[in-house]
């Protein structure tokens, strides 16, 4: 195809050697010795469409994430009947053994009997407890308490509960607040309890009719038995409630509804037997302030297969934790049977040494004879008083008719086959009166005590009000 040309510049051909051709125009030619500047201002078209490109494939969508899985839920159990239903929902991470809590509405317990916790937190499992009642109208508080941590060195080796939900009539709750020793603060499920006496607390809206009473306490199975002397002051109408831990295992719990002392006994198998070293905890979980009522417990002493130990003993302390809804308490609390506040006391019992161990059946000694030694102060009547040794009540109700202002002393002699000792012995004082002056005052004396023909050394106490005076009495070297 011709070639068509005019208007062009030749660089590096002379014009005598530029030739274009017979018949070909040639016009406007310049010729140049100097490299001319390259011009980029258009790109060189060749009258043809570009080559193609091979388009770049989408990317492939990133498949759905796979849903998690639903939690695997367990009944751990229902309780009680009524119109109203409670479920609360646990987990826990175990280790040598389940973890167990305890479980109230309003401060009362909701069994009688620590509840078990089989469901796996890192498995994502899920175990409802169910209980059912007639709760009554308005807010209600569910508190669960963390009973028998356990903790091997390590997060692999470490028992721990999680509160995973609570639901009233099917309206459910996931915050509340946590209880961590003396620390309170605001949590969402799943609230983790990673140490004995840790608690949480949920508020629930709903029921209708009247609360039902608190299942009365069932004492577990065994061969051993440990007793709690304490009394009360109540709240409400509603005494103080425990729970008894032995060796970090719950054994049972009461409520204690008495403003005197009163024994409460629970079998159980104590590892290494009686003579082998304890740990004893008598945990308060309900302290409260309603109307001005205050509700406290008041702890005598424990008693383990006739061994007693009381609260004033040096191997006693109060952790007086407190709560977030009754005020914090002050923290460890050495030999002090007075519970203000919601915590435990705690007995670290050593072992026993052979002269101190448990007799075994057969070698008590027979006809033990324990006498004491009383008079009164008069006014209105008699004073009355009830008498117990290691938590076994000997007798009670019986009235004292010797006069102390006049020197005058009754003798109350009690026989059985007691046991070489130690002993406990609690005299408890019932019935004071007072009318405004020191001669319209009914009072109690214990003047003295023997046991087994033996003097009870500092068996002497003046009871100026309803209370129990305690007096130990050693081992029998024999008789």
């Amino acid at each position: 195809m011709p070639v068509q040309g005019s208007g062009n510049t030749i660089y590096g051909i002379p014009s005598g050697q530029f030739g274009v051709g017979s018949g070909l125009p040639q016009s406007g030619y310049s010729y140049t010795s100097t490299r001319p500047t390259l011009d980029t201002s258009s790109p060189i078209s060749t009258g043809g469409s570009p080559p193609m490109q091979a388009p770049t494939p989408a990317p492939a969508p990133a498949p759905a994430p796979a849903p998690a899985p639903a939690p695997a839920i367990t009944q751990g159990g229902i309780f009680g009947s009524g119109s109203d239903t409670l479920t609360v929902t646990l987990s826990e991470d175990a280790y040598q053994g389940d973890a167990q809590a305890s479980i109230t509405l309003d401060g009362t317990a909701l069994t009688a009997q620590p509840v078990t916790v089989t469901a796996s937190q890192s498995a994502g499992a899920q175990e409802v407890f169910t209980f059912k009642g007639d709760f009554g109208a308005g807010s209600h508080a569910v508190g669960v308490s963390f009973l028998n941590d356990a903790y091997g060195g390590s997060p692999s080796l470490d028992r721990n509960l999680y509160l995973d939900g609570v639901a009233l009539n099917g309206t459910g709750v996931t915050s509340g607040t946590v209880q961590y020793g003396s620390s309170s603060y605001a949590a969402t499920a799943p609230v983790e309890l990673y140490s004995t006496g840790n608690s949480a607390s949920f508020s629930v809206a709903g029921g209708t009719n009247p609360p039902a009473p608190a299942p009365a306490p069932t004492p577990t199975a065994g061969p051993d038995t440990v007793v709690v002397n304490a009394s009360a002051s109540l709240a409400a109408g509603v005494g103080a409630h425990f729970n008894l831990i032995v060796d970090g295992t719950a054994v049972g719990s009461a409520t204690v509804g008495s403003t005197s002392t009163q024994a409460y006994s629970f079998a159980t198998a104590l590892a290494g037997g009686a003579n082998a070293a304890h740990d004893i905890q008598v945990q308060f979980d309900n302290d409260a302030v309603i109307n001005g009522q205050d509700r406290n417990l008041y702890l005598q002493s424990v008693a383990v297969d006739g061994q007693t130990t009381a609260a004033t003993s040096a191997g006693e302390v109060y952790h007086a934790t407190g709560s977030a809804a009754s005020g914090f308490g002050p923290g460890d609390i050495a030999g002090s049977g007075n519970m203000y506040w919601q915590g435990a006391a705690e007995f670290q019992l050593p072992a026993r040494s052979a002269a101190n161990a448990a007799p075994t059946p057969g070698t008590t000694t027979p006809g033990d004879t324990l006498t004491l030694h009383l008079s009164e102060d008069a006014w209105k009547g008699d004073a009355q008083f009830s008498v117990s040794l290691d938590g076994h009540q000997l007798g009670t109700g019986q009235a004292v008719t010797a006069l102390h202002g006049t020197g005058q002393v009754q003798d109350f002699t009690y026989t059985g086959d007691f046991g070489i000792g130690p002993h406990d012995l609690a005299v408890t004082f019932l019935n004071d009166a007072y009318g405004g002056s020191p001669s319209t005052d009914r009072n109690l004396y214990v003047n003295g005590a023997d046991y087994d023909g033996q003097h009870v050394a500092n068996a002497a106490a003046t009871l100026y009000t309803n209370g129990t005076a305690h007096f130990q009495i050693p081992a029998l070297t024999g008789s």
